[in-house]
């Protein structure tokens, strides 16, 4: 499955000032946020990896914010504007619990304790009585469409990130709408 540029904003912000600007903008009247994140796996079991970016899609999948986390957590200030921003959103992510090991404690905090967040792995047991399979799977029996994983192992720390990165990222964020539209779609 692939969108072309045209199809989709893909918005890279990597300080405050830049998310609150855009938040306003694209985000603000937006109930449903999809939400993932991206780290770089580690060869080590004893060494932690931590968020690198964080993807946000609009309900409707046409402006996707990919924050730097690397870069946002550096400011004083990101947790709380993060907060007030999108405490009255409602996430939904697929597999979200595996992010959450990854995200800073401070954003950590916030999806555990505040966030409301609806999870596609959870729908899809409920829907379809069986464990839920990878996100690709659950794409081709859903949507009817398979999506490549090639950038998933990438260097998500390494700058400038690279279009493919970013596609792939976006791309992420913007399935997790659309299967849940489709899903609710279809329980109509």
């Amino acid at each position: 499955m692939s969108f072309s540029k045209n199809e989709i904003n893909v918005i890279l912000i990597n300080n405050t000032k830049e998310l609150i600007e855009n938040y306003e903008f694209y985000y603000k009247n937006s109930e449903y946020i999809g939400i993932d994140t991206e780290w770089r796996d580690s060869l080590c079991i004893y060494i932690k990896t931590q968020t690198a970016i964080m993807q946000l899609s609009d309900y409707d999948g046409k402006n996707i914010f990919i924050l730097d986390i690397l870069e946002l957590i550096k400011e004083q200030n990101f947790k709380n504007i993060f907060e007030n921003l999108f405490k009255e959103k409602t996430f939904i992510s697929f597999g979200f619990n595996g992010d959450l090991e990854t995200l800073p404690d401070e954003l950590n905090n916030f999806f555990k304790g505040r966030a409301k967040i609806i999870d596609i792995t959870d729908l899809y047991q409920i829907k379809f009585s069986e464990k839920c399979p990878s996100l690709s799977k659950v794409c081709e029996k859903i949507l009817g469409k398979k999506i490549c994983k090639y950038e998933q192992c990438s260097n998500w720390e390494r700058r400038p990130l690279r279009q493919s990165q970013l596609h792939y990222a976006a791309l992420d964020a913007l399935l997790c709408c659309l299967l849940f539209k489709k899903m609710n779609d279809s329980n109509n």
